[in-house]
């Protein structure tokens, strides 16, 4: 039996703890809705923002947060990893990012930047959006992020 394990991590001299939050509520989970097969789903509105306002989340000014998205991460986004709807896929992508407005988060652009002071005001704002595939099915799939201050 083999299997793998992932380490991810960040060094940073600032520290900001993040909650995610789906319409202003904080949770973990995202319903992403149901799709026609090929079908474009509705882009669900989500922030990761400062759980305090003190701290380290309190000196971000002047900072940029780097967030790396780690996953099942395609050219297009984040792959099904335990549905049956295997080609389907979520398009992942900034709202109000520092270098660009939208910047979509795949496999060859896994880290998305951010003015950093936005932790504790507005959030640091994303869509997720399910793309179906030709095979009808469930989607299931998680992400992981890691944020770096500088």
């Amino acid at each position: 039996q083999q299997g793998d394990v992932k380490f991810f991590g960040s060094v940073s001299a600032t520290t900001c703890n993040l909650t995610p939050q789906i319409s202003g509520t904080v949770g973990d989970t995202i319903q992403l809705g149901t799709v026609t097969p090929n079908g474009i789903g509705s882009e669900i509105p989500f922030a990761l923002k400062a759980s305090s306002t003190t701290g380290g989340c309190a000196s971000l000014s002047n900072k940029t947060a780097d967030i790396t998205w780690s996953g099942q991460l395609t050219e297009k986004g984040f792959a099904n990893q335990g549905g049956v709807a295997r080609d389907s896929y979520v398009a992942l992508k900034t709202v109000n990012g520092k270098t660009q407005p939208a910047q979509e988060v795949k496999a060859s652009n896994s880290t998305v930047n951010f003015d950093a002071s936005k932790a504790t005001t507005e959030g640091f704002k994303f869509t997720a959006q399910l793309k179906g595939g030709q095979t009808p099915g469930d989607f299931q799939g998680a992400a992981a992020y890691a944020v770096t201050y500088k």
